[in-house]
């Protein structure tokens, strides 16, 4: 190519455009291609240089790799170049060879690196702004075969003007892109005209279709942003539902990350599902399935013969290890978030579907009440056995169990003829806290901004104002002394005054 080192530092985005020995870069960039083609091409090299192009990045890439090969370059004895300047050239040009025209210079990785970095920064095309996109919401959540799918994204530009959003989708993953417009109108299921949240939306697909779908947003002037940022490379995607026709046996809590919880027969420790049978018969659950896909090649059946007691539980291993006993699913559970289907014995009905996301270890995922209710989390995991029985403290907490920051526990049995006790903590010294009884849970996301509602504020009981001492905690201890108190249920949380901090939800029900 015979170019220095600085004008390959310097070389254009743009270099060879209109070359007529580079069609595809001329086409590309040509006006005629239309905002896929120099607006995504900017788009795309612009996310390039902000999230990989970099020492930061590339720097410990770079180490390892050299690590790597190290033992082998100082083993080559016909190599060009000294085990020096194969790690000065790291960090510095090295000159390599002699003879008439002087050796050649192998320019230096990081300065290479931080100077392509510095000059492309300084170009228009990458300096001015772009659109943000965030708060993307796909509905109905899980997408089903009976309705199209929304999909919304609060999208804007700090100091610039927006030109227009797209959305593109594809069904089958192979076809090409079709591209649908979102709008600010609050017309298309997206709010209030002009207030940032756009809408687009997916036609109605049919059930088990797979869907991969991107955004990308530009000015006025063709600056964009794609979202995910990897655009049609590597996109979105959601399966079609079949719509859920409920029956009397549910999913009723899982586990996806099981370290130290309830054991197998093999005494592991293994995913598992729990089925909730809230019919008064006992019913034959043999050749429904269980699965976390639609793929009725996937699909594990549950084995002839097994059953399932009225208002009982059957507890399901979800461990890929049939051959530890007939109750061990072909398929384990995803701790990054995946779906749980039960589906009839025909195979395509669909009885109950839960998608879940990222899971904690020992932290269960279930129904606050057996076989309905909210989701919730459980630190305390009920395996084979109902998640509410009897009387005492219960503790809950929203699906993202690290959202609490205050401590909230029960102490001893709530007695209605002694006292109930309970302590909170994470508190800021000295701070102010709310504690909320209500008479019924519920789950509000939204409503604070902090955090999700866990009671329900309709249904208000007390409000105790407590403040917290110089570790952070206060305990409250109230006398009861009413029998005609035994079998209520009160449903606490707690509230930081000042931060806004939440605790998570606990349920008290008054023993005799």
């Amino acid at each position: 190519m015979g170019w220095t080192v600085g004008q390959l530092q310097r070389m254009s985005p743009t270099h060879n455009f209109g070359h007529p020995d580079y069609p595809l870069i001329t086409r590309l960039l040509n006006a005629s291609a239309g905002p896929r083609g120099r607006d995504a091409y900017f788009a795309h090299y612009r996310d390039l240089l902000e999230t990989e192009w970099n020492w930061v990045v590339m720097g410990p890439q770079v180490d390892a790799l050299q690590n790597l090969i190290e033992a082998d370059v100082q083993a080559d004895g016909k190599k060009l170049y000294s085990m020096q300047f194969f790690h000065d050239n790291v960090t510095q040009d090295v000159t390599i060879g002699g003879g008439p025209g002087g050796g050649r210079i192998s320019c230096g990785l990081k300065p290479f690196v931080d100077n392509r970095r510095a000059y492309l920064l300084g170009l228009p095309e990458f300096s001015r702004p772009r659109p943000s996109i965030s708060g993307i919401q796909v509905l109905p959540d899980p997408p089903g075969a009976s309705s199209p799918v929304l999909v919304l994204a609060e999208i804007s530009v700090s100091g610039g003007n927006l030109g227009d959003a797209r959305l593109f989708w594809r069904n089958p993953p192979s076809s090409l892109y079709t591209e649908e417009t979102m709008f600010d109108d609050g017309q298309h299921g997206d709010g209030a005209s002009g207030d940032g949240l756009f809408g687009g939306v997916i036609p109605l697909q049919s059930s088990g279709a797979e869907v991969e779908w991107f955004l990308m947003a530009s000015t006025a002037n063709g600056e964009s942003t794609f979202e995910p940022i990897h655009g049609e490379e590597r996109p979105n995607s959601f399966e079609v539902m079949p719509p859920v026709v409920p029956g009397p046996v549910v999913i009723n809590e899982f586990l996806a990350i099981n370290d130290s919880g309830a054991m197998d027969e093999a005494g592991e420790f293994e995913d598992w599902i729990e089925l909730y049978n809230s019919s008064s018969s006992t019913l034959d659950l043999g050749g429904a399935f269980l699965a976390d896909e639609l793929d009725p090649a996937s699909m594990w059946a549950i084995p002839t013969g097994t059953s399932i007691a009225p208002g009982g539980v059957l507890l399901v291993w979800a461990d890929n290890d049939p051959g530890d006993g007939p109750l061990h699913a072909t398929f384990k559970l995803d701790g990054d978030g995946e779906r749980i289907l039960l589906v009839d014995s025909d195979g395509i009905t669909v009885r109950d579907l839960v998608d879940f996301g990222s899971q904690e270890v020992d932290v269960s995922t279930g129904r606050l009440f057996d076989g309905d209710g909210p989701w919730v989390t459980y630190s305390e995991p009920s395996a084979d056995a109902l998640n509410a029985e009897g009387c005492g403290w219960r503790a809950y907490g929203p699906l993202d169990p690290l959202a609490p920051a205050l401590g909230l526990v029960g102490n001893g049995s709530p007695s209605a003829t002694g006292t109930v006790s309970v302590t909170l903590s994470g508190v800021t010294p000295g701070g102010s806290v709310g504690l909320h009884a209500c008479f019924a849970p519920a789950y509000l996301d939204g409503l604070l901004p902090q955090g999700t509602v866990l009671v329900d504020p309709s249904t208000l009981y007390k409000s105790a104002p407590l403040t917290a001492g110089a570790a952070g905690s206060v305990t409250l201890t109230l006398p009861v002394n009413n029998p005609s108190l035994a079998g209520l249920a009160l449903y606490l949380q707690a509230l930081e005054t000042s931060t806004g901090k939440l605790s998570p939800g606990l349920e008290l029900v008054f023993c005799p």
